[in-house]
């Protein structure tokens, strides 16, 4: 059984986001929110989490199709999914913004 763990991605504000990171999208629920892929490495008996893309949306479910593509399952050094509900379109999209914006700030300029 894989063990569900818990990450925090920080946004452009400062505030601190929790995420729980699947080995797969397959328990993933029919609800609104914000995921994040990132390719995970053990440092020091640790994982570290290097974020390669963070979006938003209204069924979690449908990260299945996207999970299908080579290398996005979890293995050790493969790429994981990190995912936080939110069902408030509002919320979530401001919640995407606020990351976007620590991770990919130019996205927020185009």
């Amino acid at each position: 059984m894989t063990e569900v763990k818990m990450i925090y991605l920080t946004g452009r504000t400062g505030k601190k986001y929790r995420f729980y990171t699947f080995p797969g999208p397959e328990g993933l629920k029919a609800e609104g929110g914000v995921y994040a892929i990132t390719k995970r490495s053990k440092k020091d008996k640790a994982w570290e989490h290097d974020v390669m893309k963070i979006d938003e949306t209204h069924d979690m479910s449908e990260l299945k199709t996207l999970m299908r593509a080579p290398g996005y399952d979890c293995r050790e050094d493969a790429n994981c999914l990190a995912a936080r509900l939110e069902n408030d379109p509002i919320r979530r999209k401001k919640a995407a913004e606020d990351l976007w914006g620590n991770y990919f700030p130019s996205m927020l300029t185009a």
